[in-house]
């Protein structure tokens, strides 16, 4: 899949059910089982944000499909606008799922998840050098150009699968 085949097929339900098999394996409370897992989720064709919030959910959730639409849009630095990384966005998502409040009576869980958050992004930030999509991939894949340089350099892998990993990873420690 290139940065071109991105599209609305990425969201779809078939793939979703396509990738669900891959997701089949064993949700793992290890660090080692959440990287595996977002790679393996990553690399069967879901985007970043997906797939890094997709290591995290229980198998057989029923809200898992409905997770992980909501989750499509955050790909590719959100809406392939390459901002905020993808694979930042699904592990904030999962830090939410499991840290984060639901109602407004619970000021002090959104205050910990807000700050959760924010220690979650410093450390991206510092190991990945950059937060925005564009800044780590280092081209523009709006442009003929970067989309060139993308798939000449298989930045999807050379690039994107670290951020996935290092995300799953840091919203493992986080959660």
């Amino acid at each position: 899949i290139t940065c071109r085949d991105w599209s609305s097929d990425v969201c779809s339900s078939d793939l979703t059910d396509r990738t669900m098999a891959l997701s089949q394996k064993r949700r793992g409370g290890t660090m080692k089982d959440a990287m595996q897992n977002a790679e393996e989720l990553f690399v069967g064709g879901l985007n970043c944000a997906q797939s890094v919030l997709g290591a995290f959910l229980p198998e057989g959730d029923p809200r898992r499909a409905d997770l992980l639409r909501l989750a499509c849009g955050f790909g590719a630095g959100i809406g392939r606008r390459q901002e905020l990384c993808g694979a930042v966005s699904g592990a904030i998502m999962a830090l939410g799922l499991s840290k984060g409040s639901a109602s407004a009576d619970e000021a002090a869980r959104k205050d910990d998840t807000y700050r959760l958050t924010r220690e979650m992004m410093e450390r991206f930030e510092k190991r990945a050098g950059a937060l925005g999509c564009r800044e780590l991939l280092g081209c523009d894949l709006a442009s003929e150009e970067g989309h060139a340089r993308y798939l000449s350099e298989n930045l999807r892998l050379t690039v994107c699968v670290p951020c996935v990993r290092l995300a799953a990873e840091l919203a493992r420690e986080h959660s």
